[in-house]
């Protein structure tokens, strides 16, 4: 549609042609537009999109297509959504060609069949079965709402494009061409059932619930004269893959194939000029264009999406009139004719003011922005495309849920000093947004500064001041565990971290999330590991523990814990220490209370020694032994310190810690190998 626009409609408008010098068809009509159609399209009949000002009828029976003073056939597709109105009509002549409306004394015009085309309608579809054309129908009239009517190509699609792909209805009704005639075979593979009517006969159909086959199997043969006849092809569609696919074979053709578009009447689209009133006043005016759309969530339950507002102003009018757009989001613009990036779907009142001096004209368009469900089965933009855009939105002038979504858009880009900006923000003013967002809001910008590594002690100032501020206890409680994890990993002050982890534990308990309490218990069982105390440690990570991760059940948990075990030691074996890494962190978290046993400890010891992190590999190692003596992986966890004493060339330690296992640990089966490694340090000396 865009280029249409750019190719034909801008070139019209610089060349300072005005449709004013033509007279006015009948003076109850008050708004209309001249059609601007493309050059060599070859065809009759037009589809065009203009901008109705809001001031038609809701069903457009105030439209009308004229050209030399007379009315000519058209049909309305559509009214909206937004302040739109789509139309199809049949040229006569090269004249001058207008749209009128705006004439609420009017009698309704005709909306008359215009055989030229593919038109497709879609709606959607309860799930009642259908197993006859006549089922089909009653169905197609109790579906209660329209997704859609678009023109297309011709009858073969995988997916549905006015809307989600499963439980709708479709009708296609297509005008093609016979070049001659004779006996013509028509075929439908579908999934689910589909009926293929040509001029108004049934030839073939297939209904009922059923996959797609990828044959002609269901065909049927019917006369033609040479001319122009009527298809129609009505379809249902439940869960799973979407196909609708009309096939033909006429007279002489060598095989069956999918009904190409060029059978069909091609219908084009033509363009419009600038709205003229009756009195001619000017009138500012423009046409919004979606031109891209992209995801927000990896599951594409989210769309941002860019639109183009095409201004519809002679260039004479905009040497005098400067344009001031407002987009209905609270972000603005000065440019002619200005792309912007929409964060949250739904319908805005999008204003552009023209001034010159103390004169305005000012117009306040209700545009529909969402995204194009065509685009479902073609190559979307990427999200970061849009960031020259987003950036410059003002978060203080963004109506609060747009500001909000910036913080998220920039976020899922990493765009971390754009989510502090946004944020601060956001949370200075007064808004009323709901707590679930500023919960989120506080989150986003809390972890931004966290990342950033700079803004530390302001990230939890904000945490602890927004817990209070909670009436949510779930929400308080997991900022009280992000504020305690800034003060135990970053700030390094444990009290601080205990005194926020304890508020989850005992304060908020009964209404946190499951996930962050056992977080804190977990964060508490690391400060009492690290203090020494072994019997509080394993007390805060049996009751971590106790709140299961997943509903597996007590075998396959043990399955489970094995798995991490085995994949960390290939991984280490194979140099792959990222993997290793990550499963380790996993394991600890599925059962924290291997962290005091041994085992996870001896292959983070190994890990430690394959990254050369001698220092800390030793360390890991007396801190388990303090805490759990007992543990039966202590002679092997001492033989690993030893490695790593002996790898920075202090052999005199390697030989201490291995003679503890000598002397605490005198029925270990490594006491053999023990006694000869020592043997062999000492001579070493």
């Amino acid at each position: 549609m865009r280029a249409i626009y750019v190719t034909v409609l801008l070139a019209a408008l610089a060349s300072g042609a005005l449709a004013a010098e033509s007279p006015w068809w009948d003076a109850k009509w008050q708004l209309r537009r001249e059609v601007v159609f493309p050059e060599n399209s070859g065809a009759s009949a037009f589809e065009v999109t203009f901008p109705n000002h809001g001031l038609s009828r809701a069903d457009g029976s105030d439209v009308r297509v004229v050209a030399g003073g007379a009315e000519l056939p058209m049909r309305v597709l559509s009214v909206g959504p937004g302040d739109l109105v789509h139309v199809v009509f049949e040229r006569a002549g090269t004249g001058p060609c207008f749209i009128y409306w705006n004439s609420p004394g009017a009698p309704p015009g005709k909306n008359v069949p215009i055989r030229a085309g593919c038109l497709l309608e879609a709606k959607s579809y309860p799930g009642s079965e259908i197993d006859s054309l006549a089922t089909m129908r009653r169905a197609w009239a109790a579906s209660p709402e329209s997704q859609g009517v678009r023109f297309v190509p011709n009858i073969f699609y995988g997916y549905n494009p006015l809307g989600p792909s499963e439980n709708f209805l479709s009708r296609f009704v297509g005008y093609f061409r016979a070049e001659r005639g004779g006996q013509y075979v028509f075929a439908t593979d579908s999934d689910d059932a589909s009926f293929l009517l040509v001029d108004g006969s049934l030839v073939t159909q297939w209904p009922g619930a059923h996959g797609a086959r990828g044959d002609a199997r269901h065909a049927g043969k019917i006369e033609l004269g040479a001319g122009v006849h009527q298809i129609e092809y009505l379809h249902a569609q439940g869960g799973g893959p979407t196909l609708v696919n009309a096939a033909w074979k006429p007279p002489g053709a060598p095989r069956m194939e999918v009904i190409p578009p060029g059978a069909f009447v091609s219908v084009a689209r033509a363009a419009v000029r600038n709205v003229e009133r009756r009195d001619g006043a000017l009138l500012a005016d423009f046409l919004p264009v979606g031109t891209g759309q992209a995801v927000l969530t990896p599951d594409a339950a989210e769309h941002i999406i860019k639109m183009h507002f095409e201004r519809l102003l002679p260039d004479a009018v905009l040497k005098e009139y400067s344009p001031r757009w407002f987009f209905g989001d609270g972000c603005t613009s000065t440019d002619v004719s200005p792309d912007h990036v929409y964060l949250i779907e739904g319908d805005y009142d999008v204003v552009l003011v023209l001034v010159k001096g103390y004169d305005e004209k000012k117009l306040v368009m209700k545009v529909h922005v969402a995204a194009d469900w065509d685009r479902q089965a073609k190559p979307i933009d990427l999200r970061e495309d849009y960031y020259d855009i987003v950036k410059t939105y003002d978060a203080g002038k963004m109506e609060p849920r747009q500001a909000y979504r910036a913080m998220v858009y920039f976020e899922r880009i990493a765009k971390r000093e754009d989510v502090v900006r946004a944020g601060r923000t956001l949370l200075s003013r007064e808004n009323t947004l709901p707590e679930e967002t500023i919960f989120d809001a506080v989150k986003l910008l809390a972890e931004a500064m966290r990342v950033q590594g700079t803004e530390l002690r302001e990230a939890r100032r904000l945490l602890l001041s927004y817990e209070t501020r909670m009436k949510s206890a779930e929400y308080a409680a997991a900022l009280a565990l992000a504020a305690g994890d800034i003060d135990m990993w970053h700030l390094k002050d444990l009290e601080s971290a205990e005194a926020s982890y304890r508020r989850v534990i005992f304060t908020y308990a009964e209404k946190a999330d499951r996930m962050t309490l056992r977080k804190a218990l977990v964060r508490m069982g690391d400060i009492y590991r690290w203090r020494q105390d072994g019997e509080k440690a394993r007390e805060f990570l049996h009751r971590a523990e106790s709140i299961p991760v997943d509903d597996r059940s007590a075998v396959q948990r043990s399955v489970r814990a094995g798995f991490l075990a085995r994949s960390i030691e290939e991984f280490i074996r194979e140099g792959d220490m990222q993997f290793a890494y990550e499963f380790l962190v996993q394991w600890a978290w599925e059962f924290p209370e291997d962290q005091i046993e041994g085992y996870w400890t001896e292959l983070r010891v190994k890990w430690l020694i394959k990254n050369k992190e001698y220092a800390g590999g030793i360390a890991e190692v007396e801190s388990l032994l303090k805490l759990n003596p007992k543990t039966l992986y202590a002679p092997s966890l001492l033989w690993l310190a030893a490695d790593c004493a002996e790898a920075t060339g202090d052999k005199p330690r390697a030989v201490r810690l291995l003679e503890r296992v000598l002397t605490d640990y005198p029925e270990a089966k490594e006491k053999s190998a023990v006694l000869q490694r020592v043997e062999t340090l000492k001579k070493a000396k």
